[in-house]
């Protein structure tokens, strides 16, 4: 009860929301660059975002990273837990939670207890993990679903400042790119700490700070490395997150269903999506009633919904930091 009283009272002045736009915009942008847009000095803007990271608002920083581009693909399992202890559901999340470049999600409402995205290099990779989890847990796994994911589309939290952010886009079948194993290394530290100094990131790859910098920018125009974003736990400003899945009538209408939800700023992020559903949309809104006016109006513009489900996701910020790239080799 106590935990519910202090979110309640949590909230962000104006100067917090600059900071955080900005770390949303690429987090790894030098502070005193920051502080310098924001109009506050560099002291004031380390502190206020140690504040936040305190708090537990900012939960970690993550690197948006084009896994396509290095000739991977992302899969998403869902998982149906019963016939189990609490301690057994904890132990099976931890376990998924090991797999190289994973991320999970925890739902509550829904008939899914667990959603693993997992990007590997072949399906018989993916089923290599699959069928570890079976082996070991399968009198606790009921139901499955498995998707391919073709395209990720983030937006970012932009219902928090009320404006834009850039958008990055993730797609199957982008121009495959070959990286060396320092630069699978540095990725696999940015996994870890994705706001690292680029001093502590080169002892870490056993190489020079220019030449760390240098392949740094390199990852980055070359598409692989598209920014640094600040994971938020928003459930402390009130606000839940939903992923809203999409069976669409007319499959030839999903690119102006798209552009629909990219005008809508409570729009966190797309999947575009192989399986039963077509999309899935994570959202975030303070209340039901808001967001049953989002699914009204989703209805009314865009008619040729055939069906959809809603589920609610239980801290999402604190479920999705995942694993590292991997090894050298891995991906190829």
């Amino acid at each position: 009860m106590a935990e519910l009283v202090l979110r309640k009272k949590f909230s962000l002045d104006v100067k917090n929301k600059s900071l955080l736009y900005e770390l949303e915009l690429n987090s790894r942008t030098p502070l005193a660059k920051i502080a310098r847009t924001i109009l506050v000095s560099k002291e004031v803007a380390h502190y206020r975002l140690n504040r936040l990271m305190k708090v537990g608002f900012i939960t970690h920083f993550e690197p948006i990273i084009d896994f396509y581009a290095l000739g991977l693909k992302q899969y998403r399992l869902l998982i149906n837990l019963q016939n189990m202890a609490y301690h057994v559901r904890n132990e099976i999340i931890s376990e998924v939670k090991k797999i190289p470049r994973s991320d999970v999600i925890v739902y509550m409402s829904s008939d899914w207890d667990i959603e693993v995205d997992v990007w590997v290099n072949t399906s018989q990779t993916f089923y290599a993990h699959y069928h570890q989890i079976l082996e070991k847990y399968a009198e606790y796994i009921g139901d499955r679903e498995f998707y391919v994911i073709t395209k990720v589309h983030y937006f970012g939290h932009r219902h928090l400042y009320n404006k834009d952010l850039d958008e990055s886009v993730l797609c199957d079948g982008a121009l495959r790119k070959d990286i060396d194993e320092h630069n699978h290394k540095l990725l696999l530290h940015l996994r870890t700490d994705a706001r690292q100094e680029v001093l502590t990131l080169a002892g870490l790859i056993k190489m020079g700070a220019a030449a760390t910098h240098s392949r740094m920018q390199h990852l980055v125009r070359c598409g692989i490395l598209h920014r640094v974003v600040p994971v938020l736990d928003t459930s402390m400003l009130g606000f839940n997150t939903y992923r809203i899945s999409l069976v669409l009538g007319k499959p030839s209408e999903k690119n102006k269903f798209i552009s629909y939800l990219h005008s809508q700023k409570q729009v966190v992020r797309i999947y575009e999506l192989i399986g039963k559903k077509d999309l899935d949309v994570e959202v975030e809104f303070a209340t039901t009633l808001e967001l049953d006016g989002f699914l009204e109006r989703l209805r009314l513009e865009l008619p040729y919904i055939k069906d959809f489900e809603v589920i609610n996701i239980l801290n999402p910020a604190q479920g999705k930091k995942g694993k590292g790239v991997g090894e050298k080799g891995r991906g190829r």
